[in-house]
């Protein structure tokens, strides 16, 4: 593994005990994805209470790509965002990257409703949120964001999950939860309780489409008909690259922040500004490079990213303090069990590498990285 990153031991001090865990909401920044990623597995080894130790991946993706995050990225950035709203003290830990990424609304996040076997739910309130999220109602569930109602039966295969799951319901109550096959359709392990969240990082249902719509229009002096993204979101259907639209459907620019707020003591990585203005300075590169693109128009960075003065400003009125992370560059990642890439959701933490990199290729084995261009195959530019 080369050399393991170690971080300054008043960090650990402050950091890596249980009490100061309880005691206050903290957030770990760092200036590389892949660091936050191996302080993560860092401090899972050394807390003994875990439940209220987070961690938020960067997308994965380059500023304005024209594909969406890997769905097992996606999801769990939408889990740990949920579960920042829901815990009354937690930690934090992800990369200034990821806190200047859009993301959702926060009621876009907040979990449809906290199911519970034995407790109270209203049928008809249920089925609605599930639609309102952008659920599909189906005859039989398969795939997850869609759900289906059979008599006192609701299955619905939510995000994040690796299986649906099967809701009985008797006289207003949650009689039993269970996972099941979507191939066979029988259940299989039962469930004490459940949270659902969207299928997506954007609504598509009535009010999110047509919230897109509108400020598309607003927006964008073109073609509608030129746009692959604005004919598929308007007739419902996800698309590629959409979550660079994310203030259509929310109406305000929605960044990590906006669920910080309660966040008052932050750990930042000396490294940490560097970093930010680095990646600010990239998406504007990536902005001016494809926002003559007709097909594909874009939104202004300032509407869209966080950027440094927003930063700055959300560390005003909070205690932080700086650290330094010896071995800075290196790009070893921690080893992890497999019970902790299960619940990570194999989540790779490698950042774009830098020209002339060795790397390997899940498929392809082993190269030297030379750079990303665009190519055209089928009809289609990637």
């Amino acid at each position: 593994m080369g050399k393991k990153l170690k971080i300054e031991n008043y960090l650990i001090d402050q950091i890596l005990t249980d009490q100061s865990l309880s005691r206050e909401n903290q957030l770990l920044i760092f200036s590389k994805p892949f660091l936050a990623e191996n302080i993560y597995h860092i401090l899972k080894k050394e807390i003994v209470e875990k439940d209220n130790l987070y961690f938020l991946p960067h997308s994965e993706t380059l500023p304005y790509d024209f594909f969406s995050s890997p769905t097992n990225i996606r999801n769990q950035r939408m889990r740990t965002l949920s579960k920042i709203l829901l815990s009354k003290t937690s930690t934090l830990i992800t990369s200034i990257q990821s806190v200047m990424t859009p993301c959702p609304d926060k009621v876009h996040l907040l979990p449809i409703n906290q199911l519970k076997v034995g407790r109270k739910i209203n049928w008809n309130q249920f089925v609605e949120s599930l639609k309102s999220s952008g659920y599909k109602k189906d005859e039989i569930v398969s795939e997850v964001g869609e759900f289906s109602v059979r008599g006192s039966v609701i299955d619905v295969f939510t995000t994040g999950l690796r299986l649906p799951v099967r809701i009985e319901i008797y006289e207003d109550r949650i009689e039993s939860l269970r996972f099941f096959n979507p191939k066979t359709q029988l259940t299989t392990e039962k469930l004490e309780s459940l949270s659902t969240l969207p299928p997506q990082e954007y609504p598509l249902n009535e009010q999110g489409i047509k919230n897109f719509k509108k400020n598309w229009r607003k927006k964008f002096d073109t073609y509608e008909e030129d746009s692959e993204i604005f004919q598929k979101i308007s007739q419902g259907k996800s698309a590629d690259g959409t979550e660079m639209y994310l203030p259509l459907f929310f109406n305000e620019k929605t960044t990590p922040v906006k669920y910080l707020l309660n966040f008052k003591n932050i750990f930042i990585d000396s490294e940490v500004t560097k970093s930010l203005n680095e990646y600010e300075s990239f998406i504007n590169e990536r902005f001016e490079e494809y926002r003559f693109d007709i097909e594909r128009p874009l939104i202004n960075p300032k509407e869209l990213f966080l950027n440094s003065k927003e930063f700055l400003s959300f560390l005003e009125e909070r205690k932080v303090t700086k650290f330094r992370v010896k071995n800075l560059y290196t790009n070893q990642l921690i080893e992890t069990s497999e019970d902790e890439e299960a619940e990570t959701d194999h989540y790779s933490g490698n950042t774009i590498p830098t020209i002339n990199d060795r790397v390997v290729h899940l498929f392809h084995g082993i190269g030297i990285y030379r750079g990303l261009k665009q190519i055209i195959t089928n009809g289609g530019t990637h």
